[in-house]
């Protein structure tokens, strides 16, 4: 096979050559643009018969159901069963509800992350288990916030918590404001 610049100097040199190099060139052209179209075509047609985008009341239950305990979005999305985290940005962008139930689910984070601590404590009868409430308050506090809601979050709520230490006999005391 010649080189490529030996088929150019052939070119410049014979007039017929040239015409028929041309006349090659576009064929290979008009060929491959005809294969691409098909391609294309094919590509649109997958795109017309593909399944929805995965997304459903029980996938969205599940991904709340995990950021309410304090997993944080993208450990729920590392899982292999869940979506990746764009496609679930992606579902608040489409899907105002979802957006919504996703808003109020990071808006008690804090809430059911000292819930979830204080139940895991003894019975707070006596005032020395209360420095260990506290504590456990201000901890469950503190992972929460690192988990607190970014770009999607409410403007407006209440930002202080107040842990209330409610007796059997109907009597309670305020233990803890932040």
């Amino acid at each position: 096979m010649p080189t490529e610049k030996t088929v150019w100097n052939w070119a410049r040199a014979h007039q017929e050559f040239r015409l028929m190099k041309a006349h090659a060139l576009s064929v290979a052209r008009a060929r491959s643009l005809a294969e691409q179209g098909a391609r294309d075509a094919a590509r649109r047609a997958a795109l017309k018969q593909r399944q929805p985008d995965g997304y459903g009341p029980d996938v969205a239950e599940a991904i709340l159901t995990r950021v309410i305990v304090g997993e944080a979005l993208t450990a729920v999305c590392r899982d292999p069963a869940m979506p990746s985290v764009g496609t679930v940005y992606n579902w608040m962008r489409r899907y105002p509800e979802f957006l919504e139930e996703y808003r109020r689910t990071k808006a008690m984070v804090e809430e059911a992350m000292v819930e979830m601590a204080c139940s895991d404590l003894p019975w707070l009868g006596d005032r020395k288990s209360w420095p260990m409430l506290r504590r456990t308050v201000r901890a469950a506090e503190k992972a929460a916030r690192r988990l607190s809601l970014k770009r999607y979050a409410p403007a407006k709520g209440p930002r202080a918590l107040t842990v209330r230490l409610e007796a059997a006999d109907g009597s309670s005391k305020v233990i803890y404001r932040g």
